[in-house]
């Protein structure tokens, strides 16, 4: 079982290697989300995808369940 003070000396360990500014860029990702979603849902029948959509509609976790492309 490791101690408090070894488990925060484990940390900076760690973010010497890989620093917090270096983390930001990670979320940093510069793209139009229309197009994937249309380019997803070539080839789909119409009539589903206007049923997708009204879903993804719902809540940010059913857009992101319905849409695996962003």
């Amino acid at each position: 079982m490791t101690t408090l003070t070894d488990r925060l000396k484990q940390g900076k360990d760690a973010r010497k290697k890989c620093s917090r500014s270096s983390q930001a860029a990670l979320g940093n990702v510069d793209r139009d989300p229309i197009p994937l979603i249309k380019a997803s849902s070539e080839g789909r029948v119409k009539s589903l995808v206007e049923l997708r959509y009204g879903r993804m509609l719902v809540s940010p976790f059913t857009f992101n369940r319905g849409n695996c492309a962003i």
